[in-house]
This record gives C-alpha cells, sequence and structure tokens, in this order.
C-alpha cells in the first residue's frame, strides 16, 4: 500500500475553491512574501498524521487472521501508520462530493429567485438534505482539529481518539486475532 507522504491540514478539493488558473495567492509569514501557489504545495506536512501502531511480529499473525477487505484496509492503516489520513481522506472524498452537490442546488436556487424577481426566494429553500448537512458538520469539526496548531498542542488527543476509534472497531469485528492483539499507539 502506498503511504501518503504530503499530509494536507487544510483539503485540497476546498483549496481550489479560491484558486485562479489552478494557482492560490498565499502569504509567507516568514519570508514575508506573496506568492502564487498549487494546493498541493500548500497547507502540508510530510507524514502529519501518521502514528506506527502494530509491532512486526504481530503484523504476520493479524494478516493471517483477515477474512474481509473492511478489516483488512483497517490493518493495514494500522500497520502504516496513515490511520488519521486515511480517515480523513475518506471524509474529504464524500465533503467534496457534496459541496458541489451544494454549490449545484445554490447555483439553481439562485437562477430561481433572479427569474421570479423575488429576492425572498432564497430564505424560503432548503439547500441541503439532513445528511449533507450532517457532512458538513463533521468536516467543519473535523478542520479544528487537523491544524498544525492543534496537533502539536494537543498530540495526546490524537492517540486518545486513535486508540477509542481501534477499540470500537475492534469491539465490532468478528476477527479473534484483532481481538486478542487489541493493537496500541506506540
Amino acid at each position: 500500500m502506498k503511504k501518503t507522504i504530503k499530509q494536507h491540514f487544510v483539503p485540497q478539493f476546498y483549496l481550489r475553491n479560491w484558486t485562479t488558473n489552478k494557482l492560490l495567492w498565499v502569504y509567507d509569514k516568514k519570508n514575508k512574501k506573496i506568492q502564487n501557489k498549487k494546493t498541493d504545495k500548500i497547507m502540508y506536512r510530510k507524514f502529519f498524521y501518521d502514528y506506527p501502531t502494530i509491532s512486526n511480529e504481530n503484523q504476520k499473525t493479524l494478516f493471517e487472521s483477515i477474512k474481509n477487505e473492511e478489516d483488512r484496509r483497517f490493518a493495514e492503516s494500522l500497520i502504516d501508520g496513515q490511520f488519521f489520513e486515511d480517515y480523513f481522506a475518506s471524509i474529504e472524498s464524500q465533503t467534496a462530493k457534496r459541496f458541489k452537490t451544494l454549490e449545484r442546488n445554490i447555483y439553481s436556487e439562485y437562477r430561481n429567485m433572479l427569474q421570479n424577481f423575488n429576492p425572498f426566494y432564497l430564505c424560503n429553500t432548503n439547500f441541503a438534505d439532513r445528511k449533507m448537512k450532517f457532512n458538513l458538520a463533521h468536516f467543519l469539526s473535523l478542520q479544528y482539529i487537523r491544524t498544525e496548531y492543534m496537533r502539536n498542542t494537543f498530540g495526546s488527543i490524537f492517540e486518545q481518539v486513535y486508540q477509542k476509534i481501534t477499540d470500537l472497531h475492534v469491539a465490532h469485528s468478528n476477527n479473534d486475532t484483532l481481538k486478542k492483539l487489541k493493537p496500541k499507539v506506540q
């Protein structure tokens, strides 16, 4: 499995909304310069979210016991230390699709408002269904915890959250070896 090296704390799909010709104006505080940069060149750190978690001796035992794809992906994320990166990537993927849908809905309703010459038309419009609202709220709350400041200040919280998510997955797994190994943050 290929490791993600550049781990963005501000998702690229979001940054792309602010680009011109695929470039974004960025202020470099350290060098006091304004520059044009591509989204893949900013708002990331190498291996920012990585946590190695399963010892080498337990890896072979674990993989021999896996019977389904979900447990295999989970185990791979434990071994390569990219559990948080994989989790954030899956949320970003869902949210990027919902952002596009929301953008289309807003544009469509705005066009209707202009055609009807009714400025209050938008007040009575529901742009997002309940599932979309939940996904967007989840995404926004994750943005708060995935900043560099939070990572540096509250690193142990990431370990605790990781442990809780791991414990929940292990508890609901049908894999007895996974339950026996009880992966821990190292």
